[in-house]
């Protein structure tokens, strides 16, 4: 069982935690918050916390540490992880640059250590049915996402919140560079065109919608696809497909970060556009 450590006990944090404690290939030594009130919510699940990154790392010397607290802490948090030789699963965007990327990238290069920046969706058996299909429809003519939401829970920019995940499953589908061609944006949307030499891509995050919506509509040449999230009811949810994957990438010593980068480089293009 990997030994892993828990940072940031929010939303995420905590289903991420329901997660390895469920799963056969982790064992959950800790979790650290610097929020009193967070870690006693840890606390009455029986889990052991910590106040302190540095002190959580010292007591519970573990082979993973996975990375869930708020958009703008993570960087440095994966290096102290990467710099006790662990292995480190960040949650979404992970890095906002690619100069902060290629500093964990490098570490986990130099450490032997496996860094992945956790794009779950990509993990769901929908999108890897769609992913299998498509590829042997011919060339994606156009993709089309719609990620709104009611509100948000999060002060991070849309395009780190929420289209960050759109843009993983974008690169996720081809390798193909996508260029950002047009940016309308505003408090509360975000709408992006891409295009690669036979491909469009509209991506659009709101959070000023009367009802939440997942869905991604994909067109190939020989055939098209399309799937909403929110009524996908398949058995293994993207969480575990996500945990189960870092596990074999940990056994494997698989520490590419292609997609990573692409995702990243993307987002840059975005914020500049």
């Amino acid at each position: 069982m990997i030994r892993t450590l828990v940072t940031g006990y929010g939303y995420w944090g905590s289903v991420l935690t329901r997660n390895l404690l469920a799963h056969p290939d982790y064992f959950v030594a800790g979790i650290h918050d610097p929020s009193a009130e967070r870690r006693a919510v840890a606390r009455a699940a029986n889990l052991y916390t910590f106040r302190t990154l540095s002190d959580a790392l010292d007591f519970t010397t573990p082979q993973l540490v996975i990375i869930a607290s708020p958009i703008g802490s993570q960087v440095e948090a994966a290096m102290m992880a990467l710099s006790r030789h662990a292995n480190v699963m960040i949650a979404k965007p992970g890095a906002t640059n690619l100069a902060d990327l290629r500093r964990i990238d490098s570490l986990a290069e130099r450490k032997k250590r496996v860094a992945v920046i956790d794009y779950t969706m990509r993990h769901a058996w929908t999108f890897h049915q769609m992913q299998t299909e498509t590829a042997s429809w011919g060339n994606i003519l156009e993709v089309t996402t719609e990620r709104f939401s009611v509100g948000t829970r999060s002060t991070a920019p849309i395009l780190y919140d929420m289209m960050v995940h759109d843009v993983a499953l974008l690169h996720a589908l081809r390798d193909a560079p996508w260029r950002v061609r047009s940016v309308d944006r505003g408090d509360q949307h975000l709408f992006v065109w891409l295009d690669t030499d036979w491909a469009v891509a509209t991506l659009t995050a709101r959070t000023d919608a009367e009802e939440q919506r997942r869905f991604m509509r994909i067109v190939c040449s020989g055939g098209d696809a399309s799937w909403d999230q929110l009524a996908d009811d398949t058995a293994e949810r993207p969480v575990w497909r996500s945990l189960s994957d870092l596990a074999r990438r940990i056994d494997a010593g698989d520490h590419d970060m292609t997609l990573e980068h692409r995702v990243i480089a993307t987002l840059e293009d975005i914020e500049q556009a």
